[in-house]
């Protein structure tokens, strides 16, 4: 029995972007055909999106006719109180940020704003008053729990002195100033 032999196909690969070699005319005619398709039903796409727009306002326009001025007022009203809720959300956030930034940078935060990222702003309470409750609690746990978020206090730090200067440079300096005023010489203070 003759062994049958494999017919010998020839492999090409093309690369990316070009057309395979081959039978153009029926690879060209095929492919003006499916331009052509494709044109034709993206136009149709584009008519019908129109259609539906007029379409839905159309049936807004129709909708809102048939309501009376008071449904119209009411739906309003509703609108408007939605965008008060979330106005006053806003407000609340922007005071209860403000405020733990403004404590945050009294403790001596290095970055007030992670004081920001790292506390639950949800358990702190804005009064009727506009002061924040719980913030210093807050600030003064995260302190503890982080304290590398916080500068250390340096003993020989010269902004730290002029900070809280201490009790005796206050009454040397008011001595200072009443000597000064009255011409007295005071080799102790100089």
């Amino acid at each position: 029995m003759p062994e049958e032999q494999e017919p010998k196909v020839e492999t090409t690969i093309t690369p990316a972007g070009e057309m395979p070699k081959g039978d153009d005319s029926q690879d060209g005619a095929e492919l003006g055909r499916i331009r052509e398709a494709l044109k034709r039903a993206n136009a149709e796409a584009a008519a019908n999106r129109v259609k539906v727009k007029e379409y839905e306002t159309a049936e807004r326009e129709r909708a809102d006719a048939e309501k009376t001025e008071l449904e119209r007022a009411q739906a309003a009203l509703a609108e408007m109180e939605s965008k008060a809720v979330a106005a006053q959300a806003l407000y609340a956030r922007a005071q209860i940020e403000n405020a733990v930034r403004f404590a945050a940078q009294g403790l001596g935060f290095y970055r007030p704003d992670d004081a920001i990222a790292l506390l639950d702003l949800s358990a702190l309470e804005l009064t009727d008053k506009g002061e924040v409750k719980g913030v210093d609690a807050a600030l003064k746990a995260l302190t503890t729990e982080r304290p590398y978020l916080v500068k250390a206090a340096m003993p020989n730090d010269p902004d730290a002195r002029k900070r809280n200067p201490p009790d005796s440079q206050v009454e040397i300096a008011e001595q200072k100033a009443v000597n000064t005023r009255y011409g007295i010489r005071d080799r102790a203070l100089t």
